[in-house]
């Protein structure tokens, strides 16, 4: 298995998005062949969760419920974010992303839009 080798934490303040605009992770150079797996440490629901579209392109948005414990695995390539969280509390995450490594090529010259960190083995990616 491929893997991020730094999750990224989201913290979901009240009166604010914890990460920007709706997108899919390609939208930010990401290979497509990367699943997410999204990790609430606090409680996720409502306005303080990540929403969702079910299938790819069928822009059907629904915020993701989870206890603490849970977690969510999904494909990159589902449009998904946040909405302003009216919730009256904060909710934490983090996600990391993985890649088979049955489907894993380097993206030598392939940078992370956020970091700028090369989509290969030893920068963006680890492996085990």
């Amino acid at each position: 298995m491929v893997f991020q080798r730094l999750p990224s934490l989201r913290i979901h303040y009240p009166g604010f998005t914890s990460y920007g605009l709706m997108h899919r992770d390609s939208d930010y150079n990401h290979p497509t062949e990367e699943i997410n797996v999204w990790v609430p440490i606090t409680r996720a629901a409502g306005t303080a969760s990540m929403v969702i579209e079910s299938e790819v392109g069928r822009a059907d948005y629904a915020p993701v419920t989870l206890d603490y414990g849970r977690f969510l695995i999904f494909d990159s390539e589902l449009m998904h974010g946040n909405e302003v969280n009216r919730e009256g509390y904060t909710r934490m995450s983090f996600d990391v992303g993985f890649i088979p490594r049955r489907l894993y090529v380097d993206h030598v010259g392939q940078k992370s839009a956020t970091f700028g960190n090369e989509f290969a083995l030893g920068a963006y990616y680890d492996a085990f």
